[in-house]
């Protein structure tokens, strides 16, 4: 089964945020604020994954990568959420990439996106 097959199976799209996913929202209260229902069938699915908090994911192999911007970088593109997870527009303008955007001569002006 191909990783495509594995994501589009109800399972996998409708329980709780993995744990290593940051999220505020259960399963039950997504359904709910995109106004879903969802099939009796499928109730058993959804389950309690309390949200982890990023520090249990750095080690000493990763540690010198881990700075804090790099982890809240990281936070909001890993939102199970698509309305909270970053555009690729605000992605670029993250702080994460500040030392980048300084460092290319004549670079455009990129407009601050308005807040969703």
């Amino acid at each position: 089964m191909g990783v495509g097959e594995r994501t589009a199976q109800p399972k996998h799209i409708l329980r709780e945020t993995p744990p290593h996913v940051s999220s505020p929202h259960n399963g039950r209260a997504r359904l709910a604020r995109y106004d879903l229902e969802l099939d009796s069938r499928f109730e058993s699915l959804l389950g309690h994954f309390p949200k982890k908090p990023w520090s249990k994911f750095i080690s000493s192999r990763n540690a010198h990568i881990a700075n804090e911007e790099a982890v809240d970088f990281v936070s909001k593109l890993l939102r199970f959420d698509h309305m909270e997870r970053l555009t690729a527009q605000e992605a670029q303008m993250h702080p994460y990439f500040a030392p980048v955007r300084d460092s290319v001569p004549g670079k455009p002006e990129v407009e601050e996106e308005e807040e969703r």
